[in-house]
């Protein structure tokens, strides 16, 4: 999967047996090898071939091995009350997490040549069967969760448990293997029975983060695992829901097994023949394209009382609803003098999300920059994109005080009407506690202008 098409939802990576990240080497020596490769193969294909054919030749006889006796490799019931114990401790709620952990454990130990899996074989196998099966809620971040699980188990990392098991390997026996002391043998393990009675002696929680702010909750994002849909009558996209006689004689995507029941309903002695006035066309319901553009005021004023700590709270709660609906999201944060695109229109939100710990606060507040560079995202959107659904969201404490002109109550009532004629929805959410406002509240002022909702946080 490509993260810049927007990341894969977690009952969709469960589907997923292991998790291998694919990323370029940042060491200079190793990319520097990685070029005299290439150029060696372009110079001559053949013998670059030969010189490395006895070393495939050693990895095939590997793998043919280790398909010989995978069916006789044995788990020590220890072992796989660890794996099934892990696997609760990090809340993960399949069961395939630890069906395909144990199968990679006895994958692993039989191409090492050994018969009985040991410890270091299932901290592999945890390493890739369990890594992206931790994200139970949007930009959480996996590797660090499971990285401090196993450092728990074994107090080291599972990298520097494999530079163990690789210095050790002169040490491995033949089909029962060597392994660690303490890991292996015919009784169960010192060591194992203490990392059980560890787990066993942690409380389990598998806790929600509820959603706290209950007055801003609405149905902006629609319900279900998509957003919002709608009603199409000749066209190819959607999932068919009913069909009905074609407008105008408009035949296209025709429903064959509904015209061929209207014409028996009409006519049930054979031959059927499908008339004209009994043809169907299918009705479809389709997912409607959607933009939500996010406004983030990181201005001066948000320091006072926490109030950009508020707003990343908002902010974060947007972004996990439009990562479950799939939606195409923008960030544009407005400080000093003008407005900053942090995002452009995309679905890779977990970009978006590790930004905001970057992003600086301080300076003017310029409203308008911010409303003018969101219209901008918004007609292009439209032009792109048939009847699309868009929404603004503002998070601020409505202090705006750098303007485009020297009317701002003007410019702001001509910028809704910019909005409000394009079909964008608008909701704000001002986060000022309720305190003597000294300032007007221009944002209060735009939405409702512009006909959006206003939200104030308590």
């Amino acid at each position: 999967m490509n993260p810049e098409e927007g990341m894969l939802r977690p009952q969709i990576l469960d589907r997923f047996g292991l998790y291998i990240p694919v990323e370029a080497s940042m060491s200079p020596d190793e990319r520097a090898e990685i070029v005299e490769r290439v150029e060696e193969f372009a110079r001559d294909p053949i013998a670059f071939y030969r010189k490395w054919e006895p070393m495939e030749k050693q990895i095939e006889e590997r793998i043919a091995r280790a398909r010989e006796i995978i069916n006789s490799v044995t788990m020590d019931r220890d072992l796989l009350k660890l794996v099934t114990t892990t696997v609760v401790k990090l809340g993960i709620k399949t069961h395939r997490a630890e069906i395909v952990t144990v199968r990679t454990a006895k994958a692993i130990a039989a191409l090492d040549g050994r018969t009985r899996v040991n410890l270091n074989d299932v901290l592999k196998a945890m390493e890739l069967a369990l890594r992206h099966r931790l994200k139970s809620k949007p930009f959480e971040e996996p590797q660090k969760r499971f990285e401090e699980v196993v450092k728990g188990l074994t107090g080291e990392k599972p990298e520097q448990k494999e530079q163990e098991e690789r210095s050790k390997g002169s040490d491995r026996g033949g089909a029962q293997g060597g392994g660690a002391p303490g890991v292996m043998g015919s009784g169960r393990s010192n060591r194992v029975e203490t990392l059980l009675k560890n787990l066993s002696e942690t409380p389990v929680s598998l806790v929600k983060e509820p959603y706290n702010d209950a007055n801003i909750q609405s149905n902006i994002f629609g319900k279900g695992s998509r957003e919002f849909k709608t009603i199409a009558i000749a066209s190819f996209k959607g999932v068919a829901i009913d069909a009905i006689p074609p407008a105008k004689q408009m035949l296209v995507d025709v429903d064959l097994p509904a015209s061929l029941r209207a014409s028996v309903a009409l006519n049930p002695t054979p031959p059927i023949a499908i008339r004209p006035s009994c043809i169907r066309v299918r009705v479809r319901k389709e997912r409607v394209p959607a933009l939500h553009t996010i406004l983030l005021d990181t201005s001066g004023s948000m320091l006072i009382g926490k109030r950009i700590s508020v707003a990343k709270h908002i902010l974060k709660t947007l972004m996990e609803e439009a990562y479950v609906k799939r939606t195409f999201v923008s960030l544009i944060v407005f400080r000093g003098e003008d407005a900053v695109i942090i995002a452009e229109p995309t679905r890779n939100l977990e970009a978006i999300f590790r930004s905001l710990e970057e992003i600086p606060v301080g300076g003017s507040t310029p409203f308008t920059a911010a409303l003018l560079k969101a219209l901008n995202y918004f007609k292009t959107f439209k032009r792109v994109f048939k009847e699309p659904k868009m929404v603004l969201h503002i998070i601020s404490d409505g202090r705006a005080n750098i303007f485009l002109t020297k009317n701002p109550r003007k410019e702001i009532l001509e910028l809704a009407e910019e909005y409000r004629r394009l079909g964008v929805e608008v909701v704000t959410y001002n986060t000022a506690l309720n305190t003597i406002a000294i300032m007007p509240d221009y944002m209060k002022l735009f939405a409702e202008a512009v006909g959006g909702r206003y939200y104030k946080y308590r």
